[in-house]
């Protein structure tokens, strides 16, 4: 049976060691690191540091294990302002946890918005566009050459040819000019 004093004693809350900060409770460790007693807990409760045997903690291997196992939140205001720098030994082409969440979250914000322009009427589909467009021109085509034929009986022959020489002669300028047009969109 041992003695009490051949015991190996645990260091009380507050009592100094030599060199080294006395050991701490969970609230005492909270207000230092300056985190909610909650916060102290889910870290005991994941491992990420570890109680003494005493159920106290040691601040400076607290410190070390939190440094090492905890992965910072980000703040709020930072993501107002943009991404948080890779760390200096991230790859140069590695954007890093928050870097890649900025992306994704400016990503989402234009899905957001397409979308709402979309249901706004403000936006609508290329090939709606297209389509009315392809629509919209034939029947203007239509329309110039069937001109001839509704003046066939008022004009001469020779009148008549020379009219729907004109006429294709427009609608063929109208179509160069579209297909300009679309060609310089596309560059």
């Amino acid at each position: 049976m041992t003695s009490k004093s051949a015991r190996p004693r645990a260091a009380k809350p507050g009592k100094k060691r030599a060199g080294k900060l006395p050991f701490v409770s969970q609230a005492e460790y909270a207000r230092h690191r300056g985190v909610s007693r909650e916060a102290v807990r889910r870290a005991i409760a994941a491992g990420r540091i570890k109680l003494e045997r005493d159920g106290l903690i040691d601040p400076e291997k607290a410190d070390l294990a939190w440094r090492e196992n905890t992965v910072p939140r980000a703040p709020v205001q930072a993501a107002a302002v943009g991404p948080e720098p890779p760390p200096p030994d991230a790859a140069p082409d590695d954007p890093g946890y928050f870097g890649a969440r900025a992306k994704r979250e400016h990503f989402m914000a234009q899905l957001a918005e397409l979308s709402f322009r979309e249901r706004s009427g403000k936006l609508v589909d290329a090939d709606k566009v297209d389509d009315i467009a392809f629509t919209a021109s034939r029947t203007a085509r239509d329309k110039i050459l069937g001109v001839r034929a509704r003046l066939a009986g008022m004009i001469s022959a020779e009148a008549a040819e020379k009219l729907d020489f004109e006429l294709q002669q427009i609608c063929d300028e109208l179509a160069g000019d579209a297909i300009e047009a679309e060609k310089e969109q596309a560059s």
